[in-house]
């Protein structure tokens, strides 16, 4: 009687899971404390607080310039947004934790920058840990796709 309470419970319970819940918290940490000359660039895994953020290994789109990007997503001021972020690792740490949102951006949107084109990629993992126990959930899939006639906003 017992293993039927058990097995309602995860029927009914979201975050338990048969599977083994794979820790990107772990891959992070163990991709932040590896030689330099190891580590997959871009960097796929990273962490910051309570949040894991895991993206595919290869992207989606291997080459395309930010005002393509900006053109086809509707992201009108990235190319700013990308000079405020690299003025921001310019200013403190690499490692620090960037601020997101929270008004315009200071750059001009013609902003000139080390690089022309960049990488896209239209999945991303998510995952978080439960705030009452610290218990790491399952990892959440974000997929995301540029505007068109059906979807306004991607």
């Amino acid at each position: 009687m017992a293993t039927g309470m058990a097995d309602e419970h995860k029927e009914s319970n979201p975050h338990v899971s048969l599977r083994p819940v794979t820790d990107y918290f772990v891959r992070s940490l163990q991709l932040a404390s590896s030689p330099p000359d190891i580590i997959p660039l871009p960097c796929h895994a990273f962490s910051v607080n309570c949040v894991a953020f895991n993206l595919a290994y290869d992207p989606s789109i291997h080459h395309i310039s930010i005002d393509e990007v900006a053109e086809q997503f509707g992201l009108p001021d990235l190319r700013a947004a990308l000079a405020d972020f690299l003025c921001y690792e310019k200013v403190r740490r690499v490692d620090s934790v960037h601020p997101i949102g929270g008004g315009p951006c200071r750059s001009p949107e013609n902003a000139e920058l080390p690089f022309k084109n960049i990488q896209v990629w239209f999945k991303l993992r998510l995952q978080v840990t439960d705030i009452h126990t610290n218990t790491i959930l399952p990892a959440q899939t974000i997929l995301t796709c540029p505007p068109d006639g059906s979807w306004p906003y991607g």
